[in-house]
């Protein structure tokens, strides 16, 4: 009898013993707050290639067309409205260097050995959400373009226009707030051609750029 109550009252004890030693174990440290999420300050670097077009429409009955590789950069800054959703500033660009033109006939004086860049330049307003754990997102913006066109020595712009820039990508984590990734992109684009060379008259231009851009993160 005594020993059923020796055996009871050790047991009690020991289990008592490794309670406490299990609750002074110091807790697991997590990842500190706001790591691999998407709030806060948002900002990515985005570069990559594509192909591009544009076209000058209905120039004395044909249409001008360029098209070639184009490479791209675009930069966004901006913060989230609540987890996973952003909304951000962005600028962009891309050029086509040397690229194939034709429906000219004389309209624009090139040769050979002419030198030619093509740049579409924008600044636009955009959102992005990530759909979590996968770390997969969707972007979309509205953008102000416009067309710079140097051939040689002679330079030439078109009017500010409406254009759009759409992307899905997806990125990992190297660190608690950085990301990198890869996406596809489409960019789209309609504006007038200044009276002004290389552009002469005033006609409807129409760009069109897609391809595969990489990015660095923060958020």
């Amino acid at each position: 009898m005594r020993y059923n109550a020796f055996a009871i009252a050790f047991s009690a004890l020991l289990s008592l013993a490794i309670a406490g030693t299990l609750h002074a174990q110091p807790e697991e440290a997590g990842p500190p707050e706001g790591a691999f999420s998407h709030d806060g300050l948002f900002l990515r670097f985005q570069t990559g290639f594509g192909l591009g077009r544009m076209v000058e429409k209905d120039v004395g009955g044909r249409d001008i067309t360029m098209s070639g590789t184009a490479g791209v950069f675009r930069f966004q800054l901006g913060g989230s409205v609540f987890e996973n959703l952003i909304v951000y500033g962005e600028m962009g660009a891309f050029s086509l260097t040397d690229p194939t033109i034709k429906g000219e006939e004389g309209y624009i004086t090139t040769t050979s050995q002419s030198d030619i860049t093509l740049t579409m330049s924008d600044l636009g307003l955009g959102a992005c959400y990530y759909f979590m754990p996968v770390n997969i997102y969707i972007a979309a913006s509205v953008t102000l373009s416009r067309d710079r066109l140097e051939i040689d020595d002679r330079k030439g712009s078109t009017d500010p226009g409406a254009g759009v820039y759409v992307s899905i990508g997806k990125e990992w984590w190297i660190s608690d707030n950085w990301g990198l990734g890869v996406a596809v992109f489409a960019y789209a684009s309609r504006m007038n051609a200044r009276e002004s060379e290389p552009f002469v008259g005033r006609y409807d231009v129409h760009n069109t750029v897609a391809g595969f851009v990489f990015s660095a993160t923060y958020n």
